[in-house]
């Protein structure tokens, strides 16, 4: 009993002490070995509360950390690469790359790139690119950035200078500093003042049918066409009318002489 009694005044004091002086876990622990009066198995779990793990458990990973897409591959500024760069995270081209670039992550370039590249997000700024792009959601080519090749989307925004198609299924947008030689392809276009363009813009992949629209149209029209020769064609002549109303009239008696049949031929032709 006496060593229990001894123990818990021994932690009692090490923990006022501890709260008063802001000491540390360390320091906590040091003080209850140097007592001599620590029991092995909770000096050994003490130990290891100091080092942030608990026995038999470790801090678990995200998906991203098991399959290496958080990881980020630097290429520095002094770097020239050549050869393909392949990666399941994402990669920063800082130096100088001359091949295709693959990763399943982001993809920026603030450096020179000559080569295809394909990854899960592009963003340019101050690049120089020469080779095709081709981005799962967004490629950005910021200010400063010239692009030789095509661009493939899902959205875009353009402040640099592009010559090459831009095939994007979503929103493009087009800053007043963009300079672009090139047919673009949207679902929605946004030119902002300045921008040049010299191409062929569409939006292909709007949710509006256009060619519908103009086709009901077309056979409205061709209906009402239809149905005034229709009408006109079931009338006769006005000559051939006209005779016929004389016809007519002899027939029900109302003319007996020829010279009533003349005046009402002459009447009708009159009309």
């Amino acid at each position: 009993m006496g060593f229990f009694k001894d123990f818990k005044e021994d932690l009692n004091e090490t923990a006022s002490d501890f709260s008063k002086n802001s000491s540390s876990d360390e320091e906590m622990v040091n003080t209850l070995r140097q007592s001599g009066k620590v029991d092995p198995e909770l000096a050994k779990l003490s130990a290891q509360i100091e080092m942030g793990k608990a026995v038999g458990v470790e801090e678990p990973k995200s998906e991203d950390e098991k399959d290496g897409t958080a990881e980020t591959a630097v290429i520095t500024k002094g770097l020239t690469v050549s050869g393909n760069l392949d990666s399941t995270g994402s990669i920063d081209i800082y130096g100088t790359v001359t091949g295709d670039v693959t990763c399943a992550g982001a993809l920026n370039i603030t450096g020179i790139l000559t080569g295809n590249s394909k990854a899960g997000n592009v963003k340019a700024d101050g690049a120089r690119i020469e080779g095709n792009i081709v981005s799962e959601k967004a490629a950005d080519i910021l200010k400063d950035c010239v692009v030789i090749g095509d661009i493939t989307a899902s959205s875009t925004f353009i402040a640099g200078a592009v010559k090459g198609n831009i095939d994007v299924k979503g929103p493009v947008v087009i800053d007043s500093t963009a300079v672009i030689i090139g047919d673009i392809k949207s679902q929605t276009l946004q030119i902002n003042s300045g921008a040049t363009i010299d191409g062929r813009c569409t939006q292909c992949y709007s949710e509006i049918n256009t060619a519908q629209i103009f086709e009901k149209k077309e056979e409205a029209a061709d209906d009402n066409l239809q149905e005034a020769v229709a009408e006109k064609e079931s009338q006769p002549e006005p000559e051939q009318r006209n005779i016929d109303d004389v016809l007519d009239n002899i027939a029900a008696g109302k003319m007996s002489s020829s010279a009533d049949i003349k005046d009402e031929y002459v009447n009708t032709l009159e009309k």
